[in-house]
């Protein structure tokens, strides 16, 4: 869940489909729905580098970066985390088919 807060798209899809199946989780398409839609925020790429350009701050985000790097090859090998955007797009017109209304 650190990695999904943190913007991994893997972690993210894998957290969306956890709770669109109750994997670990209470079931709930609400969050499943607001994950998916997160990661197809995520996949537009969405990283701003203009903030490393002060002294100091680009050896902080070579560890974000490589912190990510290493979340996202870690969130690939669980369930859901190899989602392509084809998958995180059927898997979210699933959910709006079934009808919860909290969606």
């Amino acid at each position: 869940l650190q990695a999904a807060e943190a913007g991994v798209a893997s972690a993210m899809s894998a957290v969306a489909l956890a709770y669109e199946h109750g994997v670990g989780v209470e079931e709930s398409a609400a969050k499943a729905a607001k994950w998916y839609r997160a990661v197809l925020g995520a996949s537009g790429g969405g990283r701003d580098e203009a903030g490393d350009c002060a002294r100091g701050e680009r050896a902080e985000g070579a560890e974000r970066e490589a912190w990510r790097d290493e979340a996202e090859e870690e969130a690939r090998r669980l369930a859901g985390g190899d989602m392509s955007e084809y998958d995180v797009l059927s898997a979210l017109a699933r959910l709006y088919e079934a009808g919860d209304g909290d969606l």
